[in-house]
């Protein structure tokens, strides 16, 4: 799977390098379960500008600030319901599946990844960072809360 921090990205789109996390755990699900094919151009050239187009994501202070969710995963072909934002220590029923976020308090960071419905990454868009399994956010901050779905 594509990371946000893939160099094509980095040099023509740095502001999804730097903020696309929810985004591209969207992304990660669709190619899980809808058996998509993407590529970091047609994330950010294709799926991106619809995504806006359409006010499902950005705003003026936060250009990839996630406003419908459902939205985004339909344009990947995903029905789902957004069941809210739950507490860290939440578990997925039958049917959930959830986008976790974690926060590093150090450096006031906020970064979403997949989760595998009881807390634990499958996902993390920024890939692993060495000495670590995953980014630093999630290696040295805390489980903030959960974004569930039901599809």
């Amino acid at each position: 799977m594509i990371l946000q921090r893939d160099q094509w990205i980095e040099v023509n789109y740095p502001e999804i390098r730097d903020n696309g996390c929810y985004l591209f755990s969207i992304v990660w699900f669709a190619v899980m379960y809808e058996h998509i094919s993407v590529s970091a151009q047609s994330i950010c050239e294709e799926l991106y500008p619809r995504a806006v187009k359409r006010g499902y994501v950005g705003n003026e202070a936060y250009p990839l600030w996630m406003i419908n969710s459902e939205g985004v995963f339909g344009l990947l072909g995903m029905d789902v319901e957004y069941r809210g934002h739950f507490p860290s220590d939440y578990q997925c029923k039958a049917g959930e599946f959830e986008i976790l976020k974690y926060h590093h308090r150090m450096n006031d960071w906020d970064h979403f990844v997949a989760g595998n419905g009881q807390g634990i990454v499958t996902y993390d868009p920024w890939g692993a960072v060495a000495p670590y399994n995953y980014s630093i956010t999630v290696s040295e901050g805390v489980l903030e809360s959960k974004r569930i779905f039901k599809g």
